[in-house]
Order: structure tokens, then sequence, then C-alpha cells
């Protein structure tokens, strides 16, 4: 299958074009070298418009609200959900502080499969990160304190 750009004229095959549900055809009417050369204009254009909302509560909002959904597939509301079931504290730790630098929670997921394990504060987050990302790296920092273990809380 073929559509015509209507910016550049050309035929091409239906693939050079972005989806849009909202059109008959379910793709837009631009080819997707013409909508990306329309996007950096348009960038280029309202830079300082651009990070002047950046740093607005609803650039912020829309930033997390895009990249949940791009990393982990899950809304915002889905967010706020996982963390209203775990008691707004930390999946592992059970704080209710995230701290770190942002002092926002961390979406846990697994690196193989995709699918979010809960939310985490930042120390937890790292502290997985830093071990692997898997059991045996757990156990072994397991293993490591319980022989230096001296009777010490």
């Amino acid at each position: 299958m073929s559509k015509t750009c209507s910016a550049c004229g050309q035929v091409k095959p239906t693939t050079q074009f972005y989806k849009r549900s909202a059109s008959k055809d379910g793709l837009q009417n631009h080819c997707k070298p013409c909508s990306n050369e329309r996007i950096a204009r348009k960038r280029a254009n309202n830079r300082e418009y651009m990070r002047s909302y950046m740093k607005t509560e609803a650039g912020k909002t829309s930033v997390r609200r895009h990249r949940l959904k791009k990393n982990y597939g899950i809304t915002l509301d889905d967010f706020d959900s996982l963390l209203a079931k775990q008691e707004f504290s930390c999946a592992c730790c059970g704080t209710k502080n995230p701290k770190g630098s942002s002092n926002q929670w961390h979406v846990d997921h697994c690196h193989q499969t995709g699918e979010v394990r809960g939310l985490l504060c930042n120390a937890c987050n790292i502290g997985i990160g830093c071990l692997g990302d898997n059991l045996q790296g757990i156990r072994n920092a397991l293993y490591y304190l319980e022989r230096h273990y001296n009777g010490y809380t």
C-alpha cells in the first residue's frame, strides 16, 4: 500500500508514515522525514518557550507521563495505584521517604521481561541495581554480611 505525502507530494509506502488514530486511514498526512523536519523546525523556533514550559508543573508532569509509558508501559494512574497499594512506601524496605536527588519513587522492573515489580526508594533501587538485579547478587551480599556479622545492629 502507498500514500501521498501532503508536504513533499511524493508517493511513499504506508510504512513511511506515522500512525494517527484520528485519521480515516490511521496514518498521518506527512511522511516520516517531512514530519521529523517539521517538528525539528518547531522545536528550534520555540526553544526558549519549551525550556520555560519544562520547568512548570505541567511540563514536568507531561515528561513524567511520557517516560512512564515509554519505559515501563504504565500510566500515571497505574503508578499512583501501585504506590497506594504499597501504602505510599518502598516495596523493599518500607520507608515513606524516597530520598535521592529527585526525591521520587523509582519503578523497579525485570530487565528481561520488562514487568514492573514495584516502586522503590532511591537506596533500594541503587542497591538492587549494583548487586546485579538478580538473586545471586543479593545472596552473595547476604552471605558476605552473615560471615562478617559481629552481633551489631
